[in-house]
């Protein structure tokens, strides 16, 4: 076994599943499974259907958002654009609003068919396969958001981006954040697992990966997270991520708001107020990079 990333044989196991590790390398510390059954077209097409994985749940809109409009906020100037993972089209629909000369793939049929009615050039299949089929096209720019963690060779498949780039083009990436605030639940949740990410990515793990593979980062962005906590009279708070607070199992549920009780009489006995607001800053949960490659 080695790593996707660099290649060294130095691992440790950090966990182990029923049909897979999770492992950390020893040379660049990236994480990474060592799960020999990957996901295909159909996998895909039965688990979302006619959605994206940035869309479900409805949460992850406005972190979508955010990542894409990092790019967006510069004209395209006719620069051609290829998207791989295009999902439902949203961002290069956008993008070519932009000025650029926009080219979308995903593995997804369904989704493919359905960016297809918007007059957008998109093709169901995965990078390498589109190599093959194009060999004479190349791109100022390669985007491919939420994909790196979902692929079992990221090492490969930045070199295949490089291969597809003109002479000082450039990729804009983004990973979900392995060491993102979580809410006490499981450090790898069931969507955070193969067969859905395959590797797990940090701030140094990710811009050493892109240095070592030829690529100078122009900008990088840890988005932050603000959440708010409401502590009532009565002792209940609540707070708007729902949707982590769902994944926790029972035992973590009791202890979560065993201690939320807690707190929120201490909140209660400090302020000698019906009712206290918080806002915490946190590490966010995706992490942003533009890079351009120095071939």
């Amino acid at each position: 076994m080695h790593c996707p990333g660099c290649g060294n044989k130095k691992i440790e196991i950090l966990e182990k599943a029923e049909t897979y590790k999770i492992c950390r390398c020893l040379q660049c510390d990236l994480f990474f499974s060592d799960a020999s059954v990957f996901p295909d077209r159909k996998w895909y097409e039965k688990t979302l259907g006619d959605k994206t994985a940035m869309v479900r749940p409805q949460v992850w809109l406005k972190w979508q958002e955010q990542i894409y409009s990092q790019l967006l906020k510069r004209k395209g100037y006719g620069r051609m654009l290829l998207d791989v993972g295009c999902g439902d089209g949203e961002f290069i629909r956008r993008a070519q609003e932009k000025g650029y000369k926009v080219t979308g793939i995903d593995f997804n049929k369904i989704l493919i068919s359905k960016v297809k009615r918007m007059g957008l050039e998109v093709y169901s299949m995965s990078l390498e396969q589109f190599g093959k089929r194009f060999p004479k096209r190349t791109f100022d720019i390669i985007t491919f958001f939420e994909v790196l963690e979902h692929t079992d060779n990221p090492g490969h498949f930045l070199t295949l981006v490089g291969s597809m780039l003109k002479p000082g083009g450039n990729i804009v990436l983004s990973v979900p954040n392995r060491d993102r605030f979580r809410f006490g639940f499981n450090k790898y949740p069931k969507w955070d697992r193969p067969p859905h990410h395959f590797t797990w990515w940090s701030v140094d793990v990710l811009k050493n990966f892109l240095r070592l593979r030829g690529f100078k980062i122009l900008e990088f962005r840890v988005f932050q997270k603000t959440i708010r906590f409401r502590f009532q009279q009565e002792g209940e708070s609540r707070n708007k991520d729902s949707f982590f607070l769902t994944q926790l199992s029972l035992s973590r549920k009791l202890k979560y708001l065993f201690w939320r009780k807690i707190v929120s009489l201490i909140i209660f006995k400090v302020f000698k107020k019906k009712t206290v607001e918080m806002r915490v800053k946190t590490k966010g949960p995706y992490l942003y990079a533009h890079a351009v490659y120095l071939k």
